[in-house]
């Protein structure tokens, strides 16, 4: 058997490569909450929902916008999805503002497409709505972006056909895929063709417990990922409960908030999946009962939720890298072991011409070798190798004594 050396010796330089080439080294999760631009302050009544804000409020306000931006940060989010309905509209206008306001304070927000309603219910009209979108909001700063690409998410795709008609619309809005185009549906195996990734508007509301199921969902995303060799992303989706009984709609859904405990379960469950960036279901869908905007019943108590799982979120994201890569089995656990070391992966797991796994990531090279089945880690002069006796460092001109020479 070879030695390692030879093989490490281009580590610090394939590494730097990778690092010169743009990628973020430590991007942290994207944490985005669906966000309604819509309110005027007599919309807020207890006849037509369960709770309202404490200071009913006018969307148009800068004030308002300013609050909203503020108090969702310092809450750990990281931008809003916000509700869109084609260029013009008030949603439109007030998303202009939410991109001026958020100018250099680190909030990025998006789009959220609500395919179907009004200017909205075709083809065509869709691909101009989203030429606009590029072309007016996609350069500004404070525009989300995913892996480095802007991003947008989409709403009820079935209103205007398949998923061959979305290839047809992004063939037409995006044909070089340089955006991120992010889908609701629980069927990722038919719609990750168009779109680049999938989440839950509804947080899976229809389980108790959703660890199964977004576990589930993570496979399954990760599987049509391997399949067509490009990278696909799931969004966890969170909600503090739901209740639209007031709202007269004849698809009534009440989930019981249990006073925090169930938002700090969904939580939960979208963590153990690991997720490539979390959504919630919402700041302030008032009218369905999702709202984590303060309210009067319960306050900050959401926002406060929201602070602590955020912050736990990219804590235990320290094995997950930008746009989408992560270390898996063996060099999960290599990595988990000395995080400080190993740094982000920049790269997906990939196999050379021996069979030997490689990953790069921002300090060094990852590497499983087929030949004895040990686990390492190089940043070009010291080799950290997982094997019999836990994890070691020597310099890369060592060997210790268990290691095949051969």
């Amino acid at each position: 058997m070879r030695g390692w050396g030879a093989l490490f010796a281009v580590a610090v330089a394939l590494a730097s490569l990778a690092i010169g080439a743009g990628r973020a080294a430590a991007s942290e999760i994207p944490v985005l909450a669906f966000y309604y631009p819509w309110y005027n302050p007599n919309d807020f009544s207890r006849s037509a929902m369960w709770d309202v804000p404490v200071n009913p409020y006018q969307s148009d306000s800068r004030d308002t916008i300013q609050r909203q931006l503020r108090q969702a940060r310092d809450a750990g989010l990281t931008g809003f999805i916000s509700s869109w309905m084609g260029p013009g509209n008030r949603t439109d206008k007030n998303f202009a503002t939410l991109m001026e306001l958020s100018r250099g304070t680190g909030f990025f927000s998006t789009i959220y497409l609500e395919t179907g309603s009004d200017g909205l219910s075709t083809p065509g009209q869709v691909v101009d709505a989203l030429r606009y979108v590029a072309s007016r909001y996609g350069s500004l700063p404070s525009f989300a972006r995913i892996g480095g690409k802007p991003a947008i998410f989409i709403w009820n795709p079935g209103a205007i056909g398949g998923p061959d008609v979305w290839t047809s619309v992004r063939a037409q809005v995006d044909p070089g895929r340089a955006w991120h185009w992010n889908v609701e549906t629980d069927r990722p195996e038919q719609w990750l063709g168009p779109f680049d990734g999938v989440h839950l508007f509804s947080a899976a509301s229809w389980v108790a417990d959703a660890t199964a199921t977004y576990r589930a969902m993570r496979s399954r995303v990760d599987a049509v990922a391997a399949r067509t060799g490009q990278p696909k992303l799931w969004a966890a989706g969170v909600a503090p409960g739901w209740d639209n009984s007031l709202q007269g709609n004849p698809a009534r859904v009440i989930v019981d908030r249990q006073g925090g405990s169930y938002y700090a379960q969904r939580w939960e469950a979208a963590i153990a999946s690991s997720p490539d960036l979390v959504t919630i279901t919402s700041w302030n869908e008032w009218g369905e009962g999702t709202a984590i905007e303060p309210g009067s019943t319960f306050g900050t108590l959401y926002l406060d939720i929201t602070r602590t799982y955020s912050s736990r979120l990219r804590m235990e994201s320290g094995t997950a890298g930008a746009a989408g890569y992560a270390f898996r089995l063996g060099f999960a656990e290599l990595a988990a072991s000395i995080p400080d070391v190993v740094g982000r992966p920049v790269e997906d797991e990939h196999h050379g011409a021996n069979g030997d796994a490689l990953q790069q990531t921002t300090t060094g090279l990852m590497v499983w070798r087929k030949a004895d089945n040990w686990t390492a880690f190089t940043d070009g002069s010291r080799t950290w190798v997982r094997g019999p006796y836990g994890v070691q460092v020597r310099s890369n001109d060592q060997r210790f004594p268990w290691e095949d020479r051969g």
